[in-house]
């Protein structure tokens, strides 16, 4: 076998660098990291698609959200629906949000279109809307 070369007095080995702990950074506020990210965002992915995903996050999702769980409960009591079929309806009107992990990797594998996230994306969202409105 062949014998490394000793490591200079001064330079620590690799093992005792990294038990060393990382220098401290002052943490940054919670409105810089968002700028920052914003920033990143934009450089990374541009203008366009950034307005797509609030669109489609905010608009189509953030709206539909915010009426059907404004709606659903005085809607079931004016109906006569018991507290279980409410929680049972609450739970079924969700799953398509719980599904859009898989949503992520069916984008990843099979393009929608020229773009492996867009048309999934609209798609998702158009048939997470769909079915809180049914």
């Amino acid at each position: 076998l062949k014998q490394l070369p000793a490591a200079a007095p001064d330079c620590p080995s690799p093992a005792a660098a990294a038990m060393q702990p990382a220098p401290r950074r002052r943490k940054a506020s919670f409105q810089q990291s968002f700028a920052e990210a914003w920033a990143e965002l934009h450089w990374t992915y541009g203008p366009p698609f950034v307005r797509y995903l609030v669109v489609v996050y905010l608009g189509i999702k953030g709206i539909s959200f915010a009426t059907m769980t404004a709606v659903m409960l005085p809607m079931f009591k004016a109906l006569g629906v018991s507290g279980e079929s409410f929680q049972l309806a609450s739970m079924v009107s969700g799953a398509p949000w719980a599904a859009k992990g898989w949503i992520g990797v069916l984008s990843d594998c099979f393009p929608v279109g020229r773009y492996h996230k867009r048309g999934w994306l609209l798609l998702g969202a158009c048939i997470g809307a769909g079915r809180r409105v049914s």
